[in-house]
């Protein structure tokens, strides 16, 4: 799964997801697609904060798992503009690597890429999401490192003004 943001869940209706299936991928991008122009087109305007494609069995099936937050609920992160992805399938490590370099758009933003198998290893299917999130989710702070010897210490400074005189 990849991450693009994070959302709040203050009511049932914070997230949105969507999972769309097919052993096809030029069928299996159409529906992603649509699946995203759906959840834009969502009252209380929606952004996508994650996808999953993820190996089925036998039949050598393909989901996508399509999560959006409610803008009002997001934490980070986020496509502000609907993203769009691009599907391939090949048999072979070899033919995999053929079909990534060929669904590579020649400009734009590529914010990742995926890659699941079919239960049997027979079939990998591959997906490249286009388009910019926002920020990102980030990761926890690490912890403190320890405070350096102390330096040297500096110069005097100047001799301050003369103060009033005390009484008689």
């Amino acid at each position: 799964m990849s991450r693009f943001g994070t959302v709040t869940l203050a009511s049932a209706s914070s997230l949105a997801t969507r999972v769309v299936e097919s052993a096809d991928p030029a069928d299996l991008q159409a529906r992603v697609n649509a699946a995203i122009t759906e959840i834009y087109a969502l009252a209380g305007s929606y952004q996508i904060t994650a996808m999953t494609l993820a190996g089925a069995g036998d039949g050598h099936s393909f989901t996508v798992t399509i999560e959006a937050g409610k803008t009002a609920d997001l934490v980070d992160g986020g496509f502000p503009s609907a993203p769009s992805v691009v599907c391939y399938l090949a048999s072979q490590a070899e033919a995999l690597a053929v079909a990534h370099a060929a669904a590579l758009p020649t400009s734009g933003t590529i914010s990742d890429s995926q890659v699941a198998g079919a239960s049997k290893g027979t079939q990998f299917m591959g997906m490249l999401v286009r388009g910019t999130p926002t920020g990102g989710p980030t990761g926890p702070t690490g912890p403190t490192g320890r405070t350096g010897p102390t330096g040297p210490t500096g110069s005097t400074g100047p001799t301050g003004t003369t103060g009033p005189t005390g009484p008689a």
